[in-house]
């Protein structure tokens, strides 16, 4: 039985199948921990997730508009995405590299959880190596629980491929506010074919032309359909990127999500750095993943 804390966690969980784990939500994990201890009690052996992005890129995500939507041409933009990328932008008076790492004791939290879980899932080795990082960093340096890879079910639409009179490329973000994309359309400025983001929806990025789309919008597999390339927004979870890779579209992922290690024809990509998403899609485009997946 999956024990699952938080709304992440929770969607994350419901595609995990039956296994004894817990997975929890960064926000909630004395929640988890509470339940680990009850597990313990009973002599259950289970497994434990924590459903946490890489900082860095959830930092970009989530600041890139309040910063774009300020600057009045494409130049200016390309030059802050250099400054994000080194985390030399300075945002409220502090540089972004000195505002994104996790809080000691928050790691402090996340290693007592994992510590107490007999075995830790993780959804890549990328992310295998941050959570290696936290115990590293642990005083007394706790030994790492064993830990197993997971790939889970994919929630992608399953659409026939169509030859459209000019290449499309979607934008595969369902689980960030239309905001959060700004990165991603800015790297798509100079992109001439069709463009759309499908979005959990909200407040749209300013200066884009692109068409934006939620889940069950019957135009969301019209627009997947023309697709020539998919980029895979979730800094983590590589699950719907494989499946994209799989069903022969182009595939652009964060190199965090760990994707590629699934499908070696997925085109990784630096998830802060805007300015070589042009040039990624172009080669997902040329070389579709599915041919090496």
């Amino acid at each position: 039985m999956i024990s699952a804390f938080g709304p992440k966690a929770t969607a994350y969980a419901g595609r995990l199948g039956d296994i004894e784990a817990i997975v929890t939500d960064p926000e909630v994990v004395t929640s988890a921990q509470a339940e680990a201890v009850r597990r313990r009690g009973r002599g259950e052996s289970f497994s434990g997730l924590i459903c946490i992005d890489d900082a860095r890129v959830a930092f970009g995500y989530a600041y890139a508009e309040d910063i774009f939507k300020q600057l009045p041409d494409f130049d200016a933009r390309r030059y802050v995405v250099d400054q994000l990328v080194l985390g030399a932008m300075s945002i409220n008076g502090k540089r972004a590299d000195e505002m994104w790492p996790l809080e000691p004791a928050l790691e402090h939290l996340f290693v007592e959880f994992l510590s107490s879980c007999d075995r830790l899932l993780v959804r890549s080795y990328d992310e295998f190596a941050r959570v290696n990082a936290w115990f590293a960093r642990e005083p007394g340096r706790r030994l790492l629980p064993p830990v197993e890879r997971m790939l889970a079910t994919a929630n992608v639409p399953v659409v026939d491929h169509v030859r459209p009179e000019r290449p499309g490329v979607v934008i595969w973000a369902p689980n960030l506010p239309a905001h959060d994309c700004a990165l991603h359309l800015h790297g798509l400025a100079e992109y001439r074919g069709e463009l759309t983001c499908v979005s959990s929806g909200g407040p749209e990025p300013s200066k884009t032309t692109a068409t934006f789309l939620v889940p069950g919008d019957p135009r969301v597999a019209a627009a997947l359909s023309r697709a020539a390339a998919v980029i895979c927004s979730d800094p983590s979870d590589p699950s719907d990127a494989v499946a994209f890779a799989r069903a022969g579209f182009g595939v652009v992922a964060p190199i965090t999500s760990g994707a590629h290690e699934f499908a070696r024809g997925i085109v990784a990509w630096d998830g802060m750095d805007a300015k070589f998403l042009f040039t990624v899609t172009a080669v997902a485009i040329a070389r579709p993943a599915g041919a090496l997946a």
